[in-house]
């Protein structure tokens, strides 16, 4: 029988170089808010591979038949190009684009492109058979209530060319304070790290805040555009009134 499960995406604690809250913190409040998967994206800068043992056997022990905790890293490409390796166990360098891409798949890792918005896709388009998601929903970098509209036409024109690719919303979280309702919910007959990145990476998922659903092939309808429009432009105007809501 499926059980559905929701878990959150695009983690950061203090083993990455800006995080603040340790693992276990980020673990016990996951559980708290009834979630049963944590996708874990940790920024490689200061990594080596002893880092990553370390990292991903903390990740091992934490896993319980409840929660499961899967390690991933944030990959800085250079020019401050970053790219999630969701479900590595293993370090990986900063490279180019293209080759940090080969050395996620080599290691049977997912690869999502993060925050698009923050810059052009351009210098990855070699690897676009090999990308697995972009990150439509940014609740860090986008409006928290909604996702940026501009990364739906990216994943649109990437599609067409990969199908394959699919929309993912993450929280981009750096403390226990940014823990937010937007989530990933997944059917899974088990709950373990193989049936939750197999679910991901054949686009069985879904991303979910409170009343908003959108599906993994980023369909949204006229009436989320015209919401998700709407809270974008409230969020400016509260930004230009009040700057030090930005990335609150």
């Amino acid at each position: 029988m499926l059980k559905t499960v929701t878990g959150i995406f695009h983690l950061h604690t203090n083993y990455s170089f800006d995080g603040k809250s340790p693992l276990q913190e980020i673990t016990n409040l996951a559980k708290e808010e009834g979630h049963s998967f944590l996708l874990l994206t940790e920024h490689n800068d200061d990594f080596n591979n002893e880092k990553m043992k370390k990292f991903a056997a903390e990740c091992n022990r934490l896993s319980t038949d409840e929660l499961v905790v899967v390690p991933g890293l944030e990959i800085n490409c250079g020019l401050d190009r970053h790219i999630l390796a969701i479900g590595v166990k293993k370090y990986i360098k900063t490279a180019s684009p293209d080759e940090v891409i080969g050395q996620i798949k080599e290691i049977g890792g997912l690869v999502v492109f993060p925050h698009p918005g923050l810059y052009q896709f351009r210098t990855f388009m070699k690897s676009i058979n090999s990308l697995n998601g972009i990150e439509v929903w940014n609740s860090r970098y986008d409006v928290r209530y909604a996702p940026n509209l501009k990364s739906f036409s990216l994943l649109k024109d990437l599609r067409k060319i990969n199908p394959r690719i699919y929309a993912y919303g993450g929280l981009d979280l750096h403390s226990s304070s940014n823990f937010d309702a937007l989530c990933l919910k997944i059917e899974l007959l088990k709950l373990s790290e193989e049936e939750i990145l197999s679910s991901l990476e054949s686009g069985s998922f879904k991303i979910v805040r409170k009343r908003t659903v959108i599906n993994s092939t980023g369909d949204i309808t006229r009436s989320q555009r015209l919401f998700f429009d709407i809270a974008a432009s409230a969020n400016m105007l509260a930004e230009s009134l009040w700057p030090s809501m930005k990335h609150a």
